[in-house]
């Protein structure tokens, strides 16, 4: 009778297995890993706010759009180096645990924060300060391409099983969080500093505020402990006298990055309020930090529900609101976003679709990928190989613009980009089942194992 009973144990629902002590870890983590993402993605965001200071001090010369484009293209260069770091950061997760790959990454986002912060300029060493910028520039993306979805990984894999979508959406909003205070301490700079100071000096200042908050990290990151199932599956792992770990799964890492490459959240943050403070809109910025708080107290108060229900189809609803809706309100409005109230009105519904799907995707993304000693190196690869699209998105617009073209049109490229997520989310539904062939025979000795 005992043995009965210990069998149904082994076979308990989710909720009926999960313990006190995880609902502990899973908190702890949390807090441990969303301190270190907000300093990093306050920092890897700021960069773009400030695009048009970094213009005019390390390439000299030209009007105020081309100054733009070469600002927007140090922004965007860390997104073509983001894949570098997803594969040397995500191999050290799958490899040697979670927990060191992200203790590292923050540590070389240190380094270029202060890099950037202390880049003496073209007037101070010609063009070799644009080739340090752009190193330090390439360090950060090199970090952030290991930080984010190492991040989502721990996250997932400490998390009370009931609360998985709440807690990675937590993961994603921290990262929020950091951009919005980054986009906050911008707007203030703007709004204390004349054009002049901002150019002169202003922008330095968030950098050094944020290695101040890295130093900080860094500490608190130390004492994060590895995850169970990084554990349980090297243990295994080490009996059968194999690995796979830091391999890629290459169909669902092409599949992942058809999904994921519509995300417009960088040409809002970074292009818009650029292109509206040249043209004489100083509220740009507060406008867009207000429609990410607003979507920041939305979520974290109701993306709970979709722990209880079936998500997918409010993940793809989400993505046809961003197309049908979030998007033309944006760039049908752009004329006339002359304050931070419209800014705010207009930015705010494409904010909350995207963010809802983001969301969402990371647990979709889980679901294809169950095999833990492959999960990180294949979902940061998908993200960063993805973020060549997304993330190059504001210098694309940039461009666009420079060369006379109107800006609206800079929607009918986030229109096509997120119509071809769209359809790849369909495609890759309907053959789920063909993932999870490849999944299974990927895990079937790991299976055994267990057994």
């Amino acid at each position: 009778m005992d043995e009965i009973v210990a069998e149904q144990d082994k076979n308990d629902t989710p909720s009926e297995a999960v313990t006190q002590t995880e609902r502990e870890l899973g908190w702890s983590s949390l807090m441990l890993i969303t301190v270190g993402n907000f300093v990093e993605w306050f920092d890897f965001g700021v960069v773009g706010v400030v695009a048009g200071e970094l213009g005019k001090n390390f390439f000299p010369g030209g009007e105020s759009q081309s100054r733009m484009v070469e600002g927007l293209f140090i922004f965007g260069v860390a997104f073509l180096i983001r894949p570098i770091g997803a594969a040397v950061f995500g191999r050290i997760a799958d490899t040697y645990g979670r927990s060191i790959s992200l203790q590292l990454s923050i540590a070389a986002m240190g380094v270029a924060t202060l890099g950037i912060g202390m880049c003496p300029t073209y007037n101070t060493i010609g063009i070799s300060g644009a080739v340090f910028l752009i190193i330090f520039r390439l360090i950060q993306g090199i970090s952030v391409g290991g930080e984010g979805y190492t991040a989502v990984v721990y996250i997932y894999e400490t998390a009370n099983r009931d609360h998985k979508v709440w807690f990675l959406s937590m993961c994603q909003l921290s990262c929020l969080a950091g951009c919005v205070f980054g986009n906050l301490v911008v707007y203030i700079l703007q709004a204390t500093l004349t054009k002049e100071q901002m150019t002169e000096y202003g922008w330095r200042f968030p950098f050094l505020l944020s290695f101040a908050m890295i130093l900080a990290a860094s500490y608190f990151r130390q004492q994060l402990t590895e995850t169970g199932e990084f554990l349980q599956e090297a243990e295994s792992t080490e009996q059968a006298g194999s690995s796979c770990a830091g391999n890629v799964e290459w169909p669902t890492l092409f599949a992942l990055i058809a999904m994921k490459c519509s995300d417009p959240f960088w040409t809002l943050t970074a292009w818009l309020p650029d292109h509206l403070y040249e043209q004489g809109v100083t509220g740009a910025n507060l406008g867009v930090v207000l429609s990410q708080v607003l979507v920041a107290c939305v979520l974290a108060t109701f993306i709970s529900v979709f722990d209880r229900v079936n998500y997918y189809p409010y993940m793809v609803m989400s993505k046809i609101g961003a197309v049908l809706i979030g998007i033309p309100i944006v760039f049908f409005s752009l004329p006339v976003l002359n304050s931070a109230p419209l800014v705010f009105a207009a930015t705010a519904p494409l904010m909350l679709f995207e963010f809802t799907f983001n969301c969402l995707m990371d647990v979709y993304s889980m679901k294809l990928l169950p095999n833990v000693k492959t999960r990180a190196t294949t979902m940061a690869l998908a993200h960063n190989l993805s973020g060549w699209v997304w993330g190059t998105l504001p210098f694309w617009a940039s461009v666009l613009v420079a060369n006379g073209v109107n800006p609206q049109y800079v929607g009918v490229l986030l229109l096509t980009v997120a119509t071809c997520a769209l359809l790849s989310m369909h495609v890759v539904y309907q053959n789920e089942s063909s993932f999870t062939e490849v999944k299974v025979k990927t895990t079937a000795a790991d299976a055994a194992i267990d057994k």
